[in-house]
């Protein structure tokens, strides 16, 4: 599905299978569907609270070596070019890890991409 939209969101919850993870996982969805619903956005003052990670490309097991990045955590910050990632699913899906870089709740929604329908 993602491969084929330009914004979503990712809901993160483990260990994979296990009921409360489950739990969680259904809650959030329901809570996220009644609030765009009714059209309750969190308060700007909660959302500055929040880290928001946008995924921009993959490090790959070469690169790794290549950049000297190594023991790699899931959301432990790293530095590489100058630039700071946050790695996320390390070891997953045959990569080093996916990188992500922080951004303010304002500029991920204020992308032309974002279709927003405030006409309801």
């Amino acid at each position: 599905f993602t491969t084929h939209v330009h914004r979503g969101i990712a809901i993160e919850v483990g260990p994979r299978g296990s009921e409360v993870s489950m739990d969680l996982l259904y809650d959030s969805c329901v809570n996220l569907l009644e609030f765009i619903s009714k059209k309750i956005y969190p308060s700007e003052l909660l959302l500055r609270k929040k880290k928001f990670l946008k995924v921009v490309g993959f490090l790959s097991k070469e690169d790794e070596k290549k950049f000297g990045v190594s023991e790699l955590e899931n959301f432990k910050k790293i530095n590489i070019n100058g630039e700071e990632y946050y790695p996320i699913m390390v070891g997953s899906y045959g990569v080093a890890a996916y990188l992500t870089t922080e951004v303010s709740w304002y500029d991920l929604l204020s992308h032309d991409s974002i279709l927003l329908d405030s006409s309801n």
